[in-house]
């Protein structure tokens, strides 16, 4: 495949820059506060370490949660698509790692949590809240959420190493 302007790339964790954004146009629009906690928006954590996590921790990577890639349920099913949801049930009952805001600890559930708690505060999925916030504003309409279900075209692909070769990977 040729790359040009219309190329879409899947930008995995840089993701995290969106999301960042979209928490700071919620707060500006006064919808959410950095010292709003988890369990506040998302009442299904209410009673777990989850639930009293505030939005600057999570966007610090402050919170003390772990991180669902290392969860041994997640390295058993890492080729297969999974929701937000269930990746944070994988780590729902682990104990922090820290007190929450006492110190950085790089984990991508941080943002994916996030993420969750944006939906419900805005009332809409965060691919459409992405797209309707940053992507359409800013002109980026070869950019989105890359879905599980649609085909998407003029989508660039990685190699991977197997064996000491290279190939395309499966899902290609």
């Amino acid at each position: 495949m040729v790359c040009g302007p219309d190329t879409r790339y899947a930008i995995g964790e840089l993701t995290q820059c969106f999301t960042a954004v979209l928490a700071l146009q919620l707060i500006e629009a006064r919808k959410l506060q950095l010292d709003t906690r988890v369990a506040q928006v998302l009442r299904e954590y209410q009673g777990f370490a989850i639930g009293a996590i505030t939005v600057q921790q999570l966007m610090q990577h402050s919170s003390g949660l772990a991180s669902y890639t290392d969860a041994a349920a997640y390295q058993r099913r890492t080729r297969e698509v999974m929701s937000p949801l269930q990746l944070i049930e994988m780590v729902k009952y682990t104990p922090l790692s820290h007190s929450p805001g006492t110190q950085f600890r790089y984990s991508p559930t941080n943002y994916l949590l996030l993420g969750l708690l944006l939906e419900r505060v805005a009332g809409m999925p965060y691919a459409q809240l992405l797209q309707e916030k940053i992507l359409q504003p800013c002109g980026m309409n070869s950019s989105g959420m890359l879905s599980a279900t649609e085909v998407t075209t003029q989508l660039a692909t990685g190699y991977r190493q197997q064996q000491g070769r290279y190939s395309l990977p499966p899902y290609h």
